[in-house]
């Protein structure tokens, strides 16, 4: 579904200046870390998976407007 969605959207836009290389190299990191939070240890406190989450997501939201911005309907 992931990898549909990124594939829908690329072909429903098209980027403005640098939006290309933003958008997947942002869909790459978002993959990793989401590959990441599968294979690695679990956090040793409560408190880490607060924060972690708290910045993981504000940061992807920033990302997502960032991208959009850069793009436009085809």
């Amino acid at each position: 579904m992931w990898l549909l969605a990124i594939m829908a959207y690329a072909s429903k836009t098209r980027p403005r200046r640098a939006a290309r290389l933003v958008f997947f190299g942002g869909a790459a990191l978002l993959t990793l870390v989401w590959l990441g939070n599968i294979a690695g240890p679990p956090p040793s406190t409560l408190g880490t998976i607060g924060y972690s989450s708290l910045t993981f997501f504000s940061l992807t939201v920033a990302w997502a407007y960032w991208v959009e911005r850069g793009r436009t309907r085809s």
